[in-house]
């Protein structure tokens, strides 16, 4: 008869992150999204993230997730900021009279500049 792996084996025999990892990897990520947002940067190039304020906070949710993870999570950020300017601009013309029809962003498009690397640690 087989003996029932424990949850650290299972974890082991897949590249499934457990609650706990999961927990950390998302407690990284609203660190490092938090420290662009009290620099003001917005949508940034990851070439360029080793010069911001905020790269060790970068190095830490590099290092805390899956890089498929680290992907998402900077494109849906990019994405809501530019839903927000987006949103912004329509409200503004309504306001000044205009019609709110702006060009609408192609949200099917890559985002460039977006590659993410593990950092060596």
């Amino acid at each position: 008869m087989s003996k029932l792996k424990s949850n650290e084996e299972i974890q082991q025999d897949r590249d499934i992150p457990m609650r706990s990892d999961r927990a950390k990897c998302w407690a990284s990520r609203d660190a490092f999204f938090a420290c662009l947002s009290d620099h003001g940067i917005g949508i940034f190039d990851q070439k360029a993230v080793s010069k911001t304020p905020c790269f060790e906070l970068y190095k830490e949710m590099d290092g805390n997730c899956l890089p498929s993870w680290t992907t998402h999570f900077i494109l849906r950020r990019q994405r809501e900021l530019e839903k927000e300017a987006f949103t912004k601009m329509a409200d503004q013309r309504v306001r000044t009279g205009q019609s709110p029809a702006v060009p609408t962003p192609n949200y099917d498009r890559p985002i460039k500049n977006v590659t993410v690397t593990r950092s060596s640690s």
